[in-house]
């Protein structure tokens, strides 16, 4: 998975719907970023993107969610 990761780098969301499918597991080299302090800027990585805001606004039915719940149960 990571050279398919390398590979498809350029292909904006896919290869991040990729490692996201993997819970993270690859490439190795994936971190959490920290600022200047040392302080890191989240607890875990982001699952998954927001509805855009004129979605929100405009369908009743769009889902309340954050960018840390996930989008499938992993058993």
């Amino acid at each position: 998975m990571t050279q398919k990761y390398v590979a498809m780098f350029t292909m904006n969301t896919e290869s991040w719907n990729d490692v996201r499918r993997h819970n993270y597991q690859f490439p190795n080299y994936l971190s959490i970023h920290v600022t200047p302090e040392g302080t890191a800027i989240a607890s875990q990585f982001i699952q998954r993107v927001l509805y855009p805001q004129e979605s929100t606004n405009t369908n009743s039915n769009t889902p309340n969610s954050n960018i840390f719940e996930t989008l499938w149960i992993f058993n």
